[in-house]
């Protein structure tokens, strides 16, 4: 599972970088944007994720809920 909070917060350390702005930038729509970072899509397509590791220069394991954070 992805970690909304984390996108959001590479997202925002990012002076001026709005949901649409990333979106244009990695070939995506801003609701999906606003889906992973709201939680609401918990499980991207991983094509999605490696968009997000690839645009923030993170690895695609960064960006996941390890499953003890998950299970608490």
């Amino acid at each position: 599972m992805i970690d909304g909070k984390k996108v959001m917060k590479l997202r925002l350390a990012e002076s001026g970088l709005t949901q649409y702005k990333l979106a244009t930038r990695i070939g995506l729509i801003q609701c999906q944007i606003a889906g992973v970072e709201s939680g609401k899509n918990k499980r991207p397509q991983i094509c999605m994720v490696i968009r997000f590791a690839n645009y923030f220069n993170v690895s695609v394991d960064d960006l996941l809920i390890k499953d003890s954070e998950c299970c608490e």
